[in-house]
């Protein structure tokens, strides 16, 4: 605590309007025993992340949280969060394919039994489950899916541990060696991941997929994938408008898609929403875009499937039940 008992979290809250990570608060407290809490708020009110926010928010037409914002408001959200967080909601217009779903359980055992991925770094190995992002069962059921269907080209957008994920799988299936293409902005990662095994089958591009043809993303063929893993936020330009308005309609029948953080019922987890300040809206997008669509079909639910599922689920792997993931597939008609 500061001197006039002021926390460097509150600190951030009130000047930053976000809670620092954990070296920043062990930098700011080590800042402040050392020169003391007048010199730390000065700095931190100098800093550029907060003249931006001083004059963004000086910019925006209604504050963070008003009914006009795309910021959620904790206090109407808790006030209904039995309603918007229960279990039960009915997804009218959406045909879940159930029994198709559980049918592809074979297809997740099958992959389970060989994957040799552990929970840390492993060598030879560019995956592990344990990463944060794309795990446990993410990871199952991408590599049951290439397994079970062995697309000829995979094209992901937005790149790095389902990256890793894919390029280890096809490893596993000799004279197995599919196109495999990686476009984001900050694919840093994904080259650190396939930089000891240069291939001519795999490319990377850096470059924003709002900044590429569409006729070209949707230059696919029955079976094979077009993965995408986005902001998840529907605004102006974003690439979750891009991917839906542009490359979808696009794609030829067959094709197969993922997108991911896809919880089940059609809702972000609470913690995300309050805890976390997640205003991301991906998901509602995604609800209005499949139901009574019928272009497309739902293929795999992840999280619909550790729910409702999860006795076949933890018989087929045990890593899908340590953590079913949020990957949903889906074909194009």
């Amino acid at each position: 605590m500061t001197p006039s008992g002021i926390a460097i979290s509150d600190l951030f809250s009130a000047l930053l309007h976000r809670l620092p990570s954990d070296w920043e608060a062990d930098y700011w407290r080590s800042e402040q025993d050392s020169a003391g809490f007048e010199s730390v708020f000065r700095r931190i009110t100098d800093c550029d992340e907060h003249k931006r926010f001083a004059s963004d928010n000086k910019k925006m037409f209604v504050p963070a949280g008003h009914f006009y914002s795309p910021v959620v408001d904790d206090s109407f959200v808790l006030e209904r969060e039995d309603k918007i967080f229960s279990l039960r909601k009915e997804l009218y217009g959406i045909d879940l394919h159930e029994q198709s779903q559980v049918a592809f359980v074979k297809h997740v055992a099958a992959a389970a039994s060989i994957l040799p991925f552990q929970e840390k770094p492993k060598a030879g190995l560019r995956y592990h489950y344990d990463n944060g992002a794309f795990v446990y069962g993410d990871a199952v059921v991408y590599a049951a899916m290439i397994m079970a269907h062995k697309p000829k080209r995979i094209l992901e957008i937005g790149s790095g541990f389902s990256s890793a994920l894919a390029l280890d799988t096809c490893d596993l299936m000799p004279g197995y060696a599919p196109e495999i293409s990686f476009i984001d902005p900050y694919p840093q990662l994904v080259k650190t991941l396939v930089e000891s095994t240069a291939s001519p089958n795999i490319t990377i591009r850096e470059a924003f997929i709002q900044d590429v043809d569409p006729a070209e993303l949707a230059n696919l063929e029955a079976g094979d994938f077009y993965f995408m893993d986005t902001t998840h936020i529907v605004k102006t330009g974003s690439d979750v408008i891009y991917h839906f308005e542009e490359v979808l309609p696009r794609l030829k029948s067959g094709v197969i898609i993922h997108l991911h953080d896809i919880f089940y019922p059609l809702e972000y987890p609470k913690s995300w929403v309050i805890d976390d300040k997640l205003s991301w809206n991906e998901i509602y997008y995604f609800r209005a875009f499949i139901a009574n669509n019928p272009d497309y079909e739902i293929m795999f639910w992840n999280n619909f499937m550790f729910r409702e599922h999860f006795r076949e689920m933890s018989g087929a792997s045990k890593t899908f039940a340590r953590n079913g993931g949020a990957s949903i597939w889906f074909r194009k008609r």
